[in-house]
């Protein structure tokens, strides 16, 4: 059998079906990702207009919605 073969088999989880389908979840957990930090920005931005100072609860969530959306656009690469 010749080094090359014209029948060139692809990888069963790199097949053209399996990526849209992996895509489109990792897109779906990016965007969930990303709603969540603006809920989380929209609450701290509503507490800063208020002259109130944010809770170190709030910045918390706000880091962990951070890591959440970087890895989630992570895996779109």
């Amino acid at each position: 059998m010749p080094v090359r073969s014209r029948l060139t088999l692809k990888p069963p989880g790199n097949a053209p079906l399996v990526r849209r389908e992996r895509l489109a979840e990792a897109l779906r957990q990016s965007r969930e990702a990303m709603s969540d930090v603006e809920r989380q920005l929209g609450s701290l931005l509503a507490k800063l207009q208020a002259a109130e100072t944010p809770g170190t609860e709030d910045l918390d969530r706000l880091r962990r919605a951070a890591g959440r959306a970087g890895a989630a656009v992570g895996r779109l690469r």
